[in-house]
């Protein structure tokens, strides 16, 4: 096959040496690579939260007795 004087083949066109990954595979590791984020995520976001949610968090962290509850 000849080629026009202005396109120039570098190097011919072959099989690739490397199988292609299927579409399950890459489905499948998009799940748990999503999985072990959001789990990452949610353990930080509970390491980082600072917020006082019961009596005995809130004694340790003003150094007092708690005198009073409001009830919900």
């Amino acid at each position: 096959m000849r080629t026009p004087e202005r396109i120039v083949v570098i190097d011919r066109p072959r099989d690739p040496e490397v199988a292609a990954v299927g579409r399950s595979r890459v489905a499948l590791i998009g799940l748990a690579s999503g999985a072990v984020l959001a789990l990452g995520l949610g353990i930080l976001g509970e390491l980082l939260d600072r917020r006082v949610r019961t009596a005995d968090q809130l004694r340790v962290a003003a150094g007092v007795d708690v005198l009073a509850r409001l009830p919900r």
